[in-house]
């Protein structure tokens, strides 16, 4: 059994994300004094940025880029802006959103990035252009009262403005294992709550395929439960590589724009007239919490 590799990076992750208090008004701004932890606490979306070299954009140019990223009427829609000089690391907060930038003036471990690229099927030069990077921040957004997948969106805004102001070399999404380069990035980073257009689930979410000693294959999504669901599964599938990410790509697509709501013996409508039964069941790999998992009926 293949147990899904955890960054050692997270041990890492910055120490100046502080609980958030909950308040009944969800169109009220996180409130800047009397913070109390959440119960239970909420979940920080993280993200790392790889740089091609230590340089550090100026504040000016990445305060001009989050207003263009989040559509902000202003720089004043900017709170709490925080520069620490020593570090080159940045906090603030739009919104009901905070956010934390933390530089390192080093490489990820070439093992992680291997293991992410080698997942990212949808960028066959990932390797390469990845292991080229000598630097990188760590930025994470926690929101409160809002879908999970706002936040990812955010963070998403957060990432195209520091990879716009910055010679990246790719972003690699944390929960999801995966790495993008900046172009594709970018072009599906401008995806705004409003638009009718769809969601852009490919940058958070993953879909990795194992082989099993039935010479099938094993097909799950990573990064889903950090957006509030949860991850789905095929097991000991006999169909083509193609076919099955096809189906599951669909699958948790319409799940993720709640078009889909899986439940147990739901029967889904597959590729080629197939279908699918959905049942709740232990992860193949060793995941913590249950899975969805998709089996094909005959």
């Amino acid at each position: 059994m293949i147990h899904i590799k955890k960054l050692s990076l997270l041990l890492s992750l910055p120490l100046l994300l502080q609980p958030l208090i909950a308040e009944p008004n969800q169109n009220q701004e996180i409130p800047t004094t009397g913070l109390k932890p959440l119960s239970p606490a909420t979940e920080a979306q993280f993200a790392f940025l790889c740089l091609d070299n230590g340089e550090v954009a100026s504040e000016a140019d990445l305060k001009k880029a989050l207003v263009k990223w989040f559509e902000l009427a202003s720089e004043q829609d900017i709170h709490e802006w925080k520069l620490n000089p020593k570090t080159q690391s940045f906090s603030w907060r739009i919104g009901r959103s905070r956010f934390v930038a933390t530089h390192e003036n080093q490489a990820i471990p070439k093992d992680d990035i291997r293991y992410a690229s080698n997942n990212s099927l949808h960028w066959p030069d990932a390797e390469q252009e990845m292991l080229k990077h000598s630097a990188h921040y760590t930025i994470t957004c926690t929101s409160i009262h809002r879908e999970p997948w706002h936040a990812a969106l955010d963070l998403t805004h957060t990432l195209a403005a520091f990879t716009e102001t910055h010679d990246t070399s790719g972003v690699y999404w944390g929960d999801a294992s995966i790495v993008h380069s900046p172009e594709s990035f970018l072009k599906q980073a401008s995806y705004q709550l409003d638009d009718t257009g769809e969601i852009p689930g490919a940058l958070w979410i993953s879909i990795l395929f194992e082989s099993n000693t039935n010479g099938g294959w094993n097909i799950f999504t990573d990064g889903f439960s950090p957006l509030g669901f949860q991850d789905i599964e095929i097991h000991n599938s006999q169909l083509k590589r193609t076919n099955l990410f096809q189906l599951l790509n669909k699958t948790k697509q319409q799940v993720l724009e709640r078009k889909l709501k899986l439940s147990n013996d739901l029967i889904i409508d597959g590729l080629d007239d197939s279908k699918w039964k959905v049942s709740t069941g232990a992860s193949i790999i060793g995941k913590d919490k249950p899975v969805w998992i998709l089996t094909q009926q005959k």
